[in-house]
């Protein structure tokens, strides 16, 4: 059975991301360990069966409550890097998290970018 997450959507709403439907591209993660515990970041970008783009993060604060958020990207838009980007700024993931998962689009695409 595949794994699920639920992503917060800017519009209010969620989608649930499983492995069969959302074929992942992409991904990259960090880990800090703070003086309360241990913070981590994962950036992810998902091609639909459809064609349609996810890109989100997940954040996993010291708290251990979940946060998540992502867009949906019509097929073959260019413009998923900048909201990797966007994303990243949004929960102060470290610099190197969306470089990578950048980067791993971009070969996953065949050298294209967005």
């Amino acid at each position: 059975m595949a794994e699920s997450i639920v992503i917060d959507l800017p519009n209010g709403q969620s989608i649930e991301v499983n492995d069969s439907e959302w074929t992942e591209l992409a991904s990259a993660n960090w880990n800090r360990l703070e003086d309360d515990g241990y913070v981590q970041w994962t950036q992810t970008i998902r091609r639909h069966k459809d064609g349609r783009i996810l890109v989100y993060v997940i954040y996993l604060p010291t708290s251990g409550i979940l946060r998540t958020a992502g867009e949906i990207l019509s097929a073959g838009s260019k413009s998923v890097a900048n909201v990797v980007e966007r994303l990243a700024e949004q929960f102060d993931v470290p610099t190197n998290v969306p470089h990578f998962c950048i980067e791993g689009y971009k070969r996953a695409s065949g050298g294209q970018h967005g």
